[in-house]
């Protein structure tokens, strides 16, 4: 007997079981005894594969169809939905500045736009507002703050210095407005 079953028999592996069970039949319609077993034990599976296989078989026997062993696995599961693409087109930029906003207009749930976007059938782009961080600005600011280390602490234990005179001011926020953000 087989230490473990396998989940699945494949179309060619069903169909060999079929013909042979075809070959095993006695002429009342049933099989040989001990035939079932033996194919049970060959392939690795239950008894009840075995006869779920030959009654598929005889079935298709009786209705004069040739062998028809194929599976329906590809059909079971829930369908994906695909919204409706051309009416994210029709859309106004300002209409779809988020996700959230996207599955508004597609009338569909947060996370099936967000499967949307992993499987590069909507592509996301950057805000204009809040541009992505080049390596070289990366730099720059871990250099500024390696700078903001008090320096009399790197012995012990080094902490930032006291930013009270600092004042943080980006100049983007005051030329950027939403008007410009739409592609």
């Amino acid at each position: 007997m087989c230490p473990f079953t396998k989940q699945n028999l494949s179309e060619e592996e069903k169909r060999q079981i079929s013909e042979y069970l075809l070959t095993q039949q006695k002429p009342n319609g049933n099989t040989r005894t001990g035939a079932v077993k033996e194919l049970a034990i060959k392939y690795c599976c239950t008894r009840n594969t075995i006869q779920r296989v030959w009654k598929v078989a005889k079935e298709s026997k009786k209705q004069g169809k040739s062998l028809n062993v194929k599976s329906n696995r590809d059909k079971c599961g829930r369908q994906k939905l695909i919204p409706d693409l051309e009416k994210l087109k029709r859309t106004p930029c300002h209409k779809k500045q988020n996700i959230r906003a996207v599955a508004f207009v597609l009338q569909c749930s947060i996370c099936a736009v967000q499967r949307l976007i992993k499987e590069k059938i909507i592509k996301p782009h950057n805000n204009s507002i809040k541009p992505s961080l080049t390596d070289h600005n990366k730099i720059t600011r871990l250099h500024w703050c390696l700078q903001a280390i008090d320096a009399y602490s790197i012995d012990e234990s080094p902490c930032f210095e006291d930013m009270y005179n600092t004042i943080h001011i980006d100049e983007k926020w005051f030329y950027m407005t939403k008007g410009n953000t739409c592609r």
